[in-house]
C-alpha cells in the first residue's frame, strides 16, 4: 500500500507481440521517476509520495472550491473562490470583490476562467459579466464589448489561446474570437454545428500546434480547420474509444510531443499521436481502479514523460510513460509506445503535505515547473525541486487500525527491513523488498507501553522492549515474553549487545546478562559507591567495543569495562570546557572514527581519549536554547552528524562547522519536531521516528550536490516588489518599480508602505525576511516569522534613499538574496534651493530700499524683521521638535519607538563606556497578548499596551527611559546595576498585578515576565538585546510573571 492509501498498481501497454521474457526485460528497465521524489533509494520507491504544500494555509486564504486559477505575467498567482479575487505572491495576499458604487471594480465575484495576456494584464471569463479585462497600469476591471445579441455573451464558459497573442470565446452566444490587438469579441453568427447537427454545451477549447480548433462538449469531441467552417465529429472504429469520444467530454491538452489527451466525465480518457493513432491505456479506462467511472478534469505535464490527471473524487493520476527510442531498443521499438509505472496523489489526513482534496478541479504548471491543484478545499502546489527526505505518516496506523501517537523505537535488520516500535506494544516492521507493511502485537502486560527498543539479537532474532522484553521470530513473526520473571514489569528503553553480554536499560537502572552463564546482575546508583551506575534513567546505549559499553542516562554516562569492576563515571558541567555540556544524555553515537558523540539537553559534544581518560569538546550550540536540546543522534556514511531536536532535524558539517536544519524545501514537515527515534540503514538511508510518522532521509541526495557545494538557491528567484502604498494610496500594479531602478516619489508624498517578495514558491514559510534603508536604520529590521514582508516608513524627508531588502532561504540548501529599492522624496515647494535664493534676494533688496529711504525707518523696520525672523525661527524650531517626536515616539503607547530607542541605546552604551557606569536592559512582554487580541479584539489588545506603556513610564527613575521595541514587547534601559535593576524591575512587575481593565462586565488582569540584563563593556547592544530575549524566553517557559536575570 502506498502512504496515501492507494494501491500500487503498475500497467505495460503496447501493441507489441514480444515474447514474454522481451516484457518482462522491459520492465525491468523501466523505473518510476517524480522529479521531487527521491529515486536513489530504489528500496523506499513504493512508499514515497509527492510532496504538496496547502499554499490555501499560508495566507490563510478560505478552504473552499477554487473555481480558477492563473499566474500573471509577474509571476504572481490570482486564485478565484465564490467570494472574490485573491491576488497571491506566497505571503502577501489582496481581495478584490464586486463593489456595486465603485467604478472599475470586479463585476461578477464567479469567474470560471482565467487567461494572461502578452500586455501584462489578463482576461476572466465570469458567470454573468462576459469576458472581463484587467489592466495592470491602472489596477481596473472593464468588460470587453462584443457582437453578440443584447443579454447574450455574458455566460462564459471558455477562454481559450489561438496561439497568435488572440483568444477563443465560449459562452452562451456560441463561438467568438478576440483578435490580437482588438477590443471587441467577435462572434460567429451560428452556433457551433458539425455535419451530424447543433453541438450543444462546450465544456472545453483547444488550438492546436496544427491551428485545429478542438472543442468539448457534451456531444463529444469535434474539430475544425477553419473559421466558420463545419465541425468534424471525431469518431474511431474502436467500440470502446467510439464510446468516449461521442460522450460528453470534459477536458482537452496538447502534450509537447502533440499528442491531444482527452478526458471525459464517465468514460476514462485518452490520447491521440500526432498521426491519428488512439490509446487508452489501462490506468485511463472508467473501470480500472484509479477513475472508477469518475470524471476528469484537466491535464498537467511534467518532466521526464509524466502527465498528471485531475479526477473528480479520486485525487490526481500520475502516467509515467516513454515514447519509441527514450529507454533502448528492447522496450520502445519505433512506432509503438509504452506505460510505465502509475501512481496517485489523494489527500491523506495524517499526511500535511498530501494534496488538499480528492476533487481535483484543474492543474496549472507555473513558470518553475511546479503544478498548482485547485480542489474543493483549497489550492496545493507541487514542488519539482530535488528532495532529500520524505515522509511516511501511515506507518503510526498500528495493527488494530488506530493511530499511535509517535513513533518510540527503529531498527534495521540484517535483511534490510525496518522495524518500528509504537503505542500498546504495537510494532509495524517494512518490507521494502515486498513493498509491504507487517503489523504485529505484542501479548499480555507488553501491550500496556510503547515499544521503546529493538536489537537483533547474535541468532538473529529481533528483541522489543516494552512492558517486558519479548523475542520475535523473524520469519513467522511469533512474539514470545523473555526473562519475564526479572523484567516483566520494567520499562525496557535501550537495548545493545556484546559477544559478552546482553544490556538491558530500564527506568530503574541497567540489566546485564552474562551470556556464558545466563547469569543476570541489576545495576543501579548508590550515592555511596562512586563506582555505581550514574542514575537509574537509562536513556540510550552505545558499543565503542565488546569490552567497552556506554550507558546514557538522566545523570550523566556510566562506562562498562569488561576489565575492570564498578563503572567510569562521567558528568556534564556546563562551566566545564574539558567536560560535555549537560548531565541529562538523551543519546550516543558512534563516530566513524569509533569516538563517542553525546546529546544532551545542551547540544552535542564529541569525545577525544586522552592518557588521563576523556576529552570532551561541545562541537554544536545554537542561540535558541530549544535547539541545544538534543533528541536523537546518528552519524550517517559519510561522517556527517544527523541531529533532532525540539527545532527539527539538523545536519552538521564538521568542515565548515555549520548546521543546517531541514525544512519543507528538503520535504521535511513542520511539525518533525519531536523526533524519538533514529536509525541508519544499509543503503545509508537515515530514519528518524517521531509525532509525524517516520522522515527517511537520504544524504548523499543533497550533500554532495552543485547546489550544496556553491552558494545555493535558483538563479531565476529574485526578489521583486509586489505592492506600494504612497501616502496610503495603492500603486496600480503595473506602476511597481523594479529593483535597482530608481523611482521618483511624487511631490508631498512622505510616508510609503512596501510589500516585497522572493518569487519561490517552493516553501514561503522557510523564508525569512529583513530591511533597512540607508540613512534611517542603523540595523536590519528582521520581519517576525511567516509574515508577510512589508518596510513602513513615514514623515521622510526629501532625498535618495536605497531600500535594501533581504530573503534568508532556510533548509539544507540554504542561500540569501538581497535587492535595493532605489526611490527619490521630492522636495516640497518651499524647500528648493532657488527659492531660498529668491527669499534672500528679496530680504536684501528690501534693506537696501531701506537703507536708502530713511534710516528711522530701516532701524524700525529692521527691528521688526528681526522680530519676525525670531518668530519664524521659534516656529521652526518647534516644527522640528515635533516632526522629531513623531519621528521618534510610538503612536500607541508613547514610548520611544524601536528606531529612536536603539539610537538612545547606542548612546547610553557609549557614554558608560567613557564614564565606567554600569547599564542593565530590560525586556519585558505582556503575558498571552496574542490570547487577549484573539478573544476581546484588538481595541482591548490596544488599551492594555497603553496601561502598560503607563505604569513603566511612572515607576521608572528620571535618568532611565523605556521604548516599544515591537508588538508586546517593551525595552527599559536603567542606568544601575543588575541587584538595582531588579529591584525596579520587580516593581514593574508588581504594578502590573494590580491593575484590572474592564472590558464590559469583563475584568482582565494582567501579568508580565522580564529578562533582565547586565550590560559589560565587552558586549554590544545586540548582544545585550539576545540575552535578554533569552532571559525572558526563560521567564516564560518557567511559569510567566516574573523577572529572569
Amino acid at each position: 500500500m502506498l502512504a496515501n492509501g492507494r494501491p500500487l498498481l503498475s500497467h505495460w501497454e503496447g501493441i507489441s507481440s514480444r515474447s514474454a521474457n522481451e516484457d518482462v526485460k522491459c520492465r525491468a528497465e523501466k523505473t518510476f521517476h517524480l522529479p521531487g521524489v527521491i529515486d536513489s533509494m530504489h528500496g523506499w520507491q513504493n512508499f514515497q509520495s509527492a510532496f504538496f504544500t496547502d499554499m490555501g494555509a499560508i495566507p490563510n486564504l478560505p478552504q473552499t472550491t477554487v473555481n480558477a486559477i492563473m499566474q500573471d505575467s509577474d509571476g504572481l498567482i490570482w486564485i478565484n473562490i465564490a467570494n472574490g479575487l485573491f491576488r497571491f505572491d506566497g505571503l502577501h495576499i489582496q481581495l478584490f470583490r464586486p463593489q456595486a458604487n465603485q467604478p472599475h471594480s470586479l463585476p461578477d465575484s464567479i469567474i470560471r476562467t482565467m487567461r494572461p495576456q502578452n500586455s501584462g494584464g489578463f482576461l476572466l471569463g465570469t458567470a454573468t459579466a462576459g469576458v472581463i479585462r484587467f489592466d495592470p497600469k491602472t489596477n481596473y476591471f472593464d468588460p470587453i464589448s462584443s457582437d453578440a445579441p443584447t443579454g447574450r455573451g455574458l455566460s462564459i464558459q471558455v477562454i481559450a489561446s489561438d496561439n497568435h497573442n488572440g483568444f477563443w470565446v465560449i459562452s452562451d452566444a456560441g463561438i467568438g474570437h478576440l483578435k490580437a490587438g482588438s477590443n471587441s469579441i467577435h462572434y460567429e453568427k451560428k452556433l457551433p454545428f458539425s455535419d451530424k447537427g447543433d453541438i450543444h454545451h462546450i465544456t472545453d477549447l483547444l488550438v492546436t500546434k496544427d491551428n485545429r480548433l478542438w472543442i468539448a462538449s457534451n456531444d463529444g469531441l469535434f474539430f475544425r480547420r477553419k473559421e466558420n467552417d463545419v465541425f468534424t465529429a471525431l469518431r474511431s472504429s474502436e467500440k470502446e474509444i467510439d464510446t468516449l469520444l461521442t460522450s460528453q467530454i470534459t477536458a482537452l491538452y496538447q502534450d509537447r510531443d502533440d499528442r491531444l489527451w482527452v478526458g471525459s466525465a464517465f468514460h476514462g480518457g485518452l490520447y491521440m499521436t500526432a498521426d491519428g493513432r488512439f490509446y487508452q491505456p489501462k490506468p485511463l479506462k472508467a473501470s480500472s481502479p484509479y477513475l472508477n467511472y469518475r470524471s476528469i478534469h484537466g491535464f498537467a505535464e511534467l518532466p521526464d514523460n509524466h502527465i498528471w490527471i485531475a479526477t473528480m473524487g479520486g485525487g490526481i493520476i500520475d502516467y509515467a510513460f516513454w515514447t519509441a527510442g527514450t529507454k533502448g531498443k528492447l522496450c520502445a521499438p519505433p512506432g509503438e509506445e509504452y506505460t510505465g509505472y502509475v501512481r496517485t496523489w489523494t489527500h491523506n489526513p495524517l499526511n500535511d503535505h498530501s494534496v488538499s482534496g480528492n476533487n481535483i478541479l484543474s492543474l496549472m504548471a507555473d513558470r518553475d515547473g511546479g503544478i498548482w491543484i485547485a480542489t474543493d478545499r483549497g489550492v496545493s502546489r507541487w514542488n519539482p525541486h530535488p528532495s532529500i527526505a520524505f515522509n511516511l505518516p501511515d506507518i503510526l496506523v498500528d495493527k488494530n487500525g488506530m493511530i499511535s501517537d509517535s513513533i518510540e523505537a527503529l531498527l534495521a535488520d540484517e535483511k534490510g527491513r525496518i522495524w518500528v516500535g509504537l503505542q500498546n506494544g504495537m510494532i509495524n516492521m517494512i518490507d521494502q523488498q515486498r513493498s509491504q507493511i507487517k503489523k504485529i502485537s505484542l501479548k499480555g502486560l507488553q501491550m500496556a507501553q510503547p515499544v521503546r527498543a529493538f536489537l537483533q539479537a547474535k541468532d538473529g532474532a529481533i528483541l522489543a522492549g516494552s512492558l517486558g522484553l519479548a523475542r520475535i521470530d523473524p520469519n513467522d513473526f511469533s512474539t514470545t515474553a523473555i526473562m519475564d520473571d526479572i523484567l516483566g514489569k520494567e520499562t525496557i528503553t535501550a537495548l545493545a549487545e556484546t559477544k559478552y553480554n546482553l544490556f538491558i536499560g530500564t527506568n530503574s537502572g541497567l540489566y546485564v546478562k552474562d551470556r556464558s552463564t545466563e547469569k543476570v546482575t541489576h545495576f543501579t546508583h548508590n550515592i555511596d559507591d562512586r563506582d555505581s551506575l550514574i542514575g537509574d534513567h537509562i536513556k540510550d546505549i552505545a558499543v565503542r567495543s565488546d569490552e567497552e559499553v556506554w550507558i546514557a542516562t538522566t545523570d550523566g554516562i556510566s562506562i562498562h569495562d569488561t576489565h575492570r569492576s564498578g563503572f567510569n563515571n562521567l558528568l556534564g558541567k556546563p562551566d566545564d570546557r574539558l567536560l560535555f555540556s549537560h548531565s541529562f544524555v538523551t543519546s550516543l553515537a558512534t563516530d566513524n572514527d569509533n569516538s563517542m558523540l553525546v546529546g544532551s539537553f545542551n547540544g552535542i559534544s564529541h569525545l577525544f581519549p586522552t592518557k588521563n581518560g576523556y576529552n570532551f569538546n561541545n562541537i554544536y550550540r545554537k542561540n535558541k536554547p530549544s535547539s541545544n536540546e538534543i533528541n536523537r543522534l546518528i552519524v550517517d556514511k559519510f561522517g556527517h552528524i544527523w541531529s533532532s531536536s525540539p527545532d527539527g532535524i539538523s545536519v552538521f558539517d564538521s568542515v565548515n562547522r555549520q548546521s543546517h536544519f531541514l525544512g519543507q524545501r528538503d520535504h521535511v514537515s513542520s511539525g518533525h519536531f519531536s523526533q524519538r527515534a533514529s536509525v541508519l540503514t544499509e543503503d545509508g538511508s537515515i530514519l528518524f521516528g517521531g509525532t509525524n510518522g517516520l522522515t527517511v532521509i537520504a544524504p548523499e541526495q543533497i550533500l554532495f550536490s552543485p547546489a550544496q557545494l556553491g552558494n545555493g538557491g535558483n538563479s531565476a528567484t529574485k526578489i521583486q516588489i509586489t505592492a506600494l502604498d504612497l501616502n496610503e494610496k495603492t500603486l496600480p500594479f503595473g506602476l511597481l518599480p523594479h529593483t535597482d531602478q530608481m523611482f521618483d516619489i511624487p511631490p508631498g508624498t512622505r510616508s510609503l508602505r512596501v510589500g516585497f517578495i522572493l518569487s519561490d514558491y517552493s516553501a514561503p514559510n522557510d523564508v525569512r525576511y529583513s530591511y533597512k534603508l540607508e540613512g534611517i536604520d542603523s540595523e536590519w529590521i528582521r520581519i517576525p516569522d511567516n509574515t508577510p514582508p512589508v518596510a513602513i516608513y513615514t514623515n521622510l524627508p526629501s532625498g535618495h534613499y536605497a531600500l535594501h531588502m533581504r530573503a534568508e532561504v532556510l533548509g539544507l540548501h540554504s542561500y540569501q538574496k538581497e535587492a535595493r529599492f532605489l526611490f527619490k522624496v521630492a522636495p516640497r515647494w518651499y524647500e528648493h534651493w532657488q527659492i531660498g535664493i529668491a527669499v534672500a534676494a528679496l530680504i536684501l533688496l528690501a534693506l537696501y530700499l531701506a537703507v536708502l529711504f530713511r534710516t528711522f525707518l530701516l532701524e524700525r523696520r529692521t527691528r521688526r524683521l528681526q522680530h519676525l525672523v525670531d518668530d519664524r525661527t521659534h516656529e521652526l524650531q518647534q516644527a522640528n521638535k515635533q516632526l522629531s517626536e513623531l519621528a521618534n515616539t510610538d503612536v500607541l503607547t508613547g514610548l520611544l519607538n524601536r528606531r529612536a530607542l536603539m539610537a538612545k541605546l547606542s548612546e547610553l552604551h557609549q557614554d558608560a563606556l567613557l564614564n565606567e557606569n554600569a547599564i542593565s536592559i530590560a525586556m519585558l512582554d505582556v503575558d498571552h497578548f496574542k490570547k487577549i487580541n484573539d478573544r476581546y479584539g484588538h481595541l482591548v489588545g490596544d488599551d492594555v499596551m497603553r496601561n502598560a506603556a503607563s505604569i513603566i513610564r511612572n515607576n521608572i527613575r528620571q535618568e532611565d527611559f523605556a521604548g516599544r521595541y515591537g508588538g508586546d514587547e517593551f525595552i527599559i534601559a536603567i542606568s544601575a546595576s543588575i541587584e538595582m535593576s531588579r529591584h525596579i524591575a520587580e516593581r514593574i512587575r508588581n504594578e502590573f498585578t494590580k491593575i484590572v481593565i474592564k472590558n464590559g462586565e469583563t475584568e482582565l488582569k494582567i501579568t508580565v515576565s522580564i529578562g533582565l540584563f547586565e550590560i559589560t563593556t565587552e558586549e554590544s547592544i545586540s548582544i545585550a538585546l539576545d540575552k535578554a530575549d533569552s532571559l525572558l524566553y526563560w521567564a516564560k517557559n518557567n511559569g510567566r510573571n516574573r523577572v529572569e536575570s
